[in-house]
C-alpha cells in the first residue's frame, strides 16, 4: 500500500531519474524501492512524508546523503530535479507531491536542530514532567542514583519494532492504540532505553542503508523480553475512572410547552410537547411526519403541506431550501419558523422556569431485586442528581419502595464483570440509556465511538458496544468490581 501511494505520488516516475514506473517493475521485479529522502540513520525519520520511490541502483549510488548532498554539484542534473519535482506536485484534486515533500527534496541541508527535536522531547508537557521529577531526584552528574530523561515516541516507536513487542496486541506487526494495554509496552520501552539508544539508532540505520556490509544487530535488554512482555501484559487490569461528579448539561436548551394531550402507543403512553423551530433548522424525518398519525410533527396542517412541497420543489433537503422562504397565500407572511410537536414520556422531560426540556446525561441505573425475584430499576439523569444533591439526599438511593433488595448501581466508568455466558470477562460502562440499558465495552478496548474518529486515529474500527436489557444483563450473573489506578481488583462496595 505505502508503495502504491508513492507510485501516485510520484506520477509513476523516479524522482531522481526521470525513468518511468511500470506495475510490474515495481511490484514483481523490484526495480524500484522506497528510499528516505532525509537519510534515516541521520534524521531517524521513518514517516511517510520522508519516503519516495527511488531505482534500485540509484538508492545505492546515493547511499547516506540527502539529494543535495547527492546530485547537487551538478548544475544541470538538479535543475532537472527541479523541474521534474514540480512536474509532480499536487493540486486542487488532483493527487500528488505535496509542497513541504519537495521542499525536503530540494533543502540544500538538514536543518541543525532536526536532529535534536527528533531526538530530545520538547513538548511543554514532557520539559515540565522533568523539570518536576529532577527536583526529587536531582541530577548530580554521571554517578547521580537516578537519572530523569524524556524518550520520543520516535525512538520509542523504532526499539518497540526492533525488540517484537508490536505483535503482543494485534499481531500485525504495527503498534495498535485499541487497546489501552499499548501504554504498558511504551512504558517497558521507555524504561529500558538510555542515551546510548539514539546513537546506536542511528548507527544501525546507517549500516542498513550500506549494503556492503553485514545488517547489524540492535539487540533487547535482555533475550526473553518478548515473551515476558506477554505474560505481564495478560495479567494487566485496566484502571478507568468512575464518574459521578454532578457535571455536565443538566437539560438540553430547547425548551417546550405541554399540551396536556397523551398520545397512546404499542410502547406505552406518550406526552404531547410543542415548541417553535426555525425551518432550516428542520431534519427530513421531522418534516415527513404528520400529527394525526404519529402524534409528532408540524402542529398546522396547512403550514406542514406548504413547506413540505416548497422544499421537495428545492432540492429535499430543508437545510439548503431556505431561503426564500414559502408563505401560505401570496398576501401572507413568509413561513421561517413552525409549531413542533413532540411526543415524550413525561418522566424524561424536566421542568424548567419556561416549559420542559429534555433531559441532558444520565448520572447512573440503580437496579432492585423484588419480592417476587423479579429484577427492576431507575435510571437517575444529572437533573435529578442535582436535585438530590441540592437537598442533601443520597445520590444512589437503596431504598426502593417496600421489601425492594438493592443489587448494584452503574454509573459511567464503573467495571462490571460477567460470570456467565459467551460474553464473561470485565466490561466497563460508558453510558446509561433512559429505558435502562447500561452502554458496556470490553475494558481493553480503547477504540473510539465512531469508524471516522477510528480511521483518523489510525485504529482498526470502532468500539464493539453492548447495550443488554435488564434481563439480559443479569442473567450473565454481573458482578461489580472497584479498580484502584494500579489495577488491584476488589469487588465494589456497593
Amino acid at each position: 500500500l505505502e508503495k502504491w501511494l508513492l507510485w501516485q505520488e510520484s506520477k509513476e516516475r523516479c524522482p531522481y531519474t526521470g525513468d518511468h514506473i511500470g506495475f510490474a517493475a515495481l511490484f514483481q521485479e523490484d526495480e524500484f524501492e522506497v528510499e528516505h529522502i532525509w537519510p534515516r540513520s541521520r534524521s531517524l525519520d521513518d514517516s511517510f512524508r520522508n519516503k519516495t520511490l527511488c531505482r534500485r541502483d540509484e538508492n545505492l549510488k546515493k547511499g547516506n546523503r540527502t539529494p543535495f548532498e547527492y546530485i547537487g554539484h551538478d548544475e544541470e542534473r538538479w535543475a532537472e530535479l527541479e523541474n521534474l519535482l514540480h512536474k509532480m506536485r499536487g493540486s486542487g484534486n488532483n493527487y500528488g507531491m505535496p509542497l513541504g515533500k519537495i521542499k525536503r527534496f530540494l533543502a540544500r541541508s538538514i536543518p541543525d536542530d532536526f536532529a535534536a527535536r527528533q531526538l530530545n522531547d520538547t513538548g511543554y508537557a514532557a520539559r515540565e514532567a522533568v523539570a518536576f521529577l529532577k527536583r526529587l531526584w536531582p541530577d548530580v552528574g554521571p554517578h547521580a542514583p537516578v537519572t530523569v530523561q524524556a524518550v520520543t515516541g520516535r525512538v520509542t516507536a523504532q526499539l518497540r519494532k526492533l525488540w517484537e513487542l508490536n505483535n503482543m496486541l494485534g499481531g500485525v506487526g504495527e503498534k495498535t492504540r485499541s487497546d489501552h494495554r499499548h501504554h504498558a509496552i511504551d512504558a517497558l520501552v521507555v524504561a529500558c532505553a538510555h542515551p546510548g539508544m539514539t546513537n546506536r539508532l542511528s548507527r544501525y540505520w546507517q549500516a542498513r542503508e550500506r549494503r556492503d556490509i553485514q545488517r547489524p544487530l540492535l539487540p533487547p535488554p535482555w533475550e526473553t523480553v518478548p515473551a515476558d512482555a506477554e505474560r505481564a501484559v495478560a495479567d494487566i487490569v485496566v484502571s478507568h475512572r468512575v464518574r459521578k461528579k454532578i457535571s455536565g448539561q443538566l437539560h438540553k436548551e430547547t425548551t417546550y410547552g405541554d399540551t396536556k394531550t397523551d398520545v397512546t402507543t404499542q410502547s406505552g403512553i406518550y406526552r404531547q410537547f410543542v415548541t417553535r423551530k426555525r425551518v432550516e433548522e428542520l431534519s427530513k424525518s421531522e418534516l415527513a411526519k404528520i400529527p394525526e398519525e404519529d402524534g409528532e410533527g408540524i402542529r398546522d396542517d396547512n403550514v406542514r403541506k406548504t413547506v413540505d412541497r416548497w422544499v421537495e420543489a428545492h432540492g429535499g433537503d430543508p437545510k439548503k431550501a431556505f431561503p426564500p422562504y414559502p408563505k401560505c397565500s401570496p398576501n401572507g407572511p413568509e413561513i421561517r419558523k413552525v409549531r413542533l410537536l413532540k411526543k415524550q414520556q413525561k418522566r424524561l422531560m424536566a421542568q424548567v422556569a419556561t416549559g420542559y426540556a429534555d433531559l441532558g446525561d444520565n448520572h447512573h441505573i440503580a437496579i432492585y431485586r423484588l419480592p417476587s425475584g423479579k429484577t427492576d430499576f431507575e435510571v437517575v439523569s444529572l437533573f435529578e442528581a442535582s436535585r438530590r444533591l441540592a437537598k442533601r439526599e443520597p445520590l444512589v438511593q437503596r431504598e426502593h419502595r417496600n421489601g425492594d433488595q438493592f443489587i448494584m448501581s452503574l454509573s459511567p466508568g464503573d467495571v462490571v464483570e460477567f460470570q456467565k455466558g459467551e460474553d464473561k470477562g470485565l466490561w466497563v460502562v460508558h453510558g446509561i440509556q433512559s429505558e435502562g440499558r447500561p452502554t458496556l465495552a470490553r475494558i481493553n478496548d480503547a477504540r473510539p465511538t465512531t469508524v471516522r474518529e477510528a480511521q483518523k486515529q489510525g485504529m482498526n474500527g470502532k468500539r464493539e458496544i453492548f447495550r443488554p436489557r435488564l434481563g439480559g444483563f443479569m442473567s450473565r450473573q454481573p458482578r461489580k468490581l472497584s479498580i484502584d489506578p494500579i489495577g488491584c481488583v476488589r469487588p465494589a462496595n456497593d
